[in-house]
């Protein structure tokens, strides 16, 4: 999960596919690959252990963190998952704001 790969779409999660034609109208090409830093740390904050059954160790499982008052716990699981992935952390803060949302600073590199 590292670099350039095939991105998925911000909004449906699904493959962000937008097609290409040649002049006779066949398909060229349609998968789109860019870089996916970005798109692996979401992805390993917001999934859960066990989502992905080849790898069932991957996952934080953020959406847990808002019932728990535990942001150290998650900041430790955040970082150990990053790691695994090849990220090298410059910073990675988890705070809690006056009214309850929960602001999530990562700045991390392969």
């Amino acid at each position: 999960m590292k670099g350039t790969a095939i991105t998925l779409n911000s909004e449906t999660s699904d493959l962000d596919i937008k097609v290409t034609r040649n002049s006779s109208g066949m398909i060229t090409g349609g998968l789109v690959v860019d870089d996916v830093q970005k798109q692996n740390k979401a992805l390993l904050i917001y999934m859960h252990p066990g989502e992905i059954k080849e790898h069932p160790q991957i996952g934080v499982g953020i959406a847990s963190m808002l019932l728990s008052s535990e942001t150290l716990l998650y900041k430790h699981k955040m970082r150990k998952q990053l790691e695994a992935d090849g990220f090298q952390i410059n910073h990675l803060e988890i705070e809690t704001t006056p009214e309850g949302k929960v602001d999530i600073q990562i700045n991390a590199n392969y």
